[in-house]
């Protein structure tokens, strides 16, 4: 079998070598395939050292755009907010710090940091242990008091309100708080013993957060699971055979997760934690910083969430647009200064239609053209020694299965976006000194995903192998 698929790559890369076309020729041929009969389309390729548009289709078409959308919100945060911009969540001892014990809060202050505590950032400074750590520094071996989770500094609703129901509940779903945690998810696990008896855990534990077990065995296997907002919980619906499952959730109490952990880890390292209310007496005496956590620079949150396609990471950087502007830190205005980003880069942004910062927001389309517009202007511009290309993911195994097997696997940079009825591609070529500016976008096919993916990949490798 193995064998039949690379003959059926090697065939297919022969055709293409075999048939030299022009690149307008080869954005119609893709275009006009009559796979994409019913769909909507728009490509463009852009030559960026002469500033023209060297084969175009539907290049006005505003087409919704997925996850590429991100690289238009990190375009704006890269202007806005600069190269080694930082997010900053403080946490502040309120009370009373005599001999060996402290009477009092903490308070961790949250400034919308979305990579607090995050596992893509391994080995950044973890804030939990620069908690114990101030507190072992002053000696502290009791702590009478609570842990409080301010997050002020964002309004309460989290995500999008143009998100659909179904995906708030999913690890992409996720949304952005003042204090996030642990990429604001959480792994539940459900098990089904042999006498019919369901229980449901996660891990982290969440204090405050409801697990609703309606789960009935039975011998087929049909789980659903819905949020509870009113609640803060998660319900589990369904019947399932006897057995262990596992599934990654949004945590909607990320705050709770990291006040947990604190006081946890506050036990392991041998300071005694009492959590009890405080007398007013003992909170005047007075508020200390005990913590300034730093999030990583800017391109490395980009860097992060345009290889992984992160929606949190992404609205996080949108609502601190807004914020640094003095505005309320909400979607819409956020989007206002991207706008405001762009127009200062002298970019066209008539076609561009944006309800959030990541693209789960299936309302958010823009044409090639502003792609092209934008992805041109930003080129060569950088932001603490790199550019936006240097910030994107090479192609790799992001496409279909033709790409891969050519030069282009590494010579070309993109950002991929999919959702149903979606798929879209924008990008550079060259990766490391772009010559040309590229993007695909394609709604509503009736081919098959995988087969669309071959067909761009057919395109890419037409408009690029032949250059020289």
């Amino acid at each position: 079998m193995k064998n039949k698929v690379l003959l059926s790559i090697a065939l297919g890369l022969t055709a293409i070598a075999a048939a030299a076309l022009t690149p307008q020729e080869a954005v119609d041929s893709f275009a006009l395939d009559t796979t994409l009969r019913h769909a909507s389309v728009g490509v463009a390729l852009w030559d960026i050292d002469s500033s023209r548009m060297v084969a175009c289709h539907n290049p006005q078409l505003a087409i919704g755009t997925a996850s590429t959308m991100k690289t238009v919100t990190s375009t704006a945060a890269l202007e806005l907010l600069g190269a080694d911009y930082r997010f900053h969540t403080r946490v502040v001892a309120n009370g009373e710090f005599k001999k060996n014990k402290f009477t009092g809060h903490l308070i961790v202050k949250g400034d919308g940091d979305p990579t607090l505590g995050s596992r893509y950032f391994p080995t950044h400074p973890d804030i939990v242990k620069q908690v114990i750590d101030a507190l072992a520094a002053r000696g502290i071996t009791r702590v009478e008091g609570q842990i409080l989770i301010d997050n002020g500094c964002y309004p309460a609703q989290s995500f999008s309100e143009d998100w659909q129901v179904d995906d708030l509940m999913w690890y992409y779903g996720a949304g952005v708080h003042g204090v996030n945690f642990h990429d604001n998810v959480l792994q539940a696990n459900y098990s089904v013993a042999a006498d019919g008896s369901t229980t449901i855990t996660a891990t982290p534990p969440v204090p405050g957060l409801v697990l609703e077990n309606r789960i009935a065995p039975d011998s087929t296997r049909h789980v659903y699971t819905f949020m509870d907002f009113g609640r803060s919980g998660i319900v589990f619906t369904g019947t399932t055979p006897a057995g262990d499952y596992d599934g990654t959730f949004v945590n909607p109490l990320p705050g709770a997760m990291l006040a947990d952990s604190i006081a946890r880890a506050m036990t392991a390292a041998g300071i005694k934690f009492k959590n009890k209310r405080v007398k007013e007496s003992k909170l005047a005496a007075g508020t200390v910083q005990l913590v300034d956590h730093e999030s990583p620079v800017l391109t490395d949150i980009i860097t992060s969430l345009l290889d992984r396609s992160d929606n949190m990471f992404t609205e996080g950087l949108l609502r601190a647009l807004a914020r640094e502007a003095g505005m309320r830190p909400t979607d819409w205005n956020g989007v206002q200064q991207v706008h405001r980003a762009l127009h200062g880069l002298g970019v066209d942004t008539d076609g561009l239609l944006m309800d959030d910062g990541s693209g789960l927001a299936r309302n958010g389309k823009a044409s090639v053209a502003f792609f092209a517009d934008m992805l041109s202007h930003m080129a060569q511009r950088t932001y603490g020694g790199k550019r936006l290309c240097d910030l994107m993911p090479n192609a790799g195994k992001r496409v279909g299965k033709l790409l891969p097997e050519t030069s282009l696997a590494t010579d070309v940079v993109l950002k991929s976006g999919s959702m149903s009825g979606v798929q879209t591609f924008v990008g550079y070529y060259p990766a490391k000194e772009p010559r040309y500016v590229f993007a695909i976008l394609v709604n509503e096919f009736s081919c098959s995903r995988n087969e669309l993916r071959d067909n761009m990949d057919r395109l890419l490798i037409n408009l690029f192998l032949p250059v020289k």
